[in-house]
């Protein structure tokens, strides 16, 4: 059965498994913390999770989240996307040019067969 520890202050530490609900240990619950807490905090007498984050708690994580863009990483990602499109329209290429000369032979075969096998002038 998968529970929930918390710590001495009721907030959220992590999930568990455990055999049976006689083997739970004291600080935890089966009751899964809600999604969308940023700092889950369990109230026994309620048998629930709450946000237990102030505002300056959750402006500080995210602020965290926010990555300041560097130009250079930026520049090296579109000159990456810019040589694997050239690659993809070289290999293009070789391929129809390959199919053209396929072609080409062919219409040479058939050109040959139909002279009667008299050579042609390439």
């Amino acid at each position: 059965m998968q529970i929930f520890l918390y710590d001495d202050d009721f907030y959220y530490k992590r999930p568990e498994i455990v055999v049976g609900p006689g083997s739970m240990p004291e600080n935890s619950t089966a009751v899964k913390p809600k999604d969308g807490l940023w700092r889950a905090k369990f109230i026994p007498s309620l048998n629930d999770w709450i946000e237990g984050a102030d505002q300056e708690y959750i402006n500080g994580l995210k602020k965290d989240q926010f990555v300041e863009k560097n130009p250079v990483s930026e520049q090296l990602s579109a000159l990456g996307r810019q040589l694997a499109d050239e690659k993809l329209a070289r290999k293009q290429a070789e391929i129809a040019n390959k199919a053209l000369g396929e072609h080409l032979v062919s219409l040479k075969l058939e050109l040959l067969s139909i002279k009667g096998g008299k050579e042609i002038e390439t």
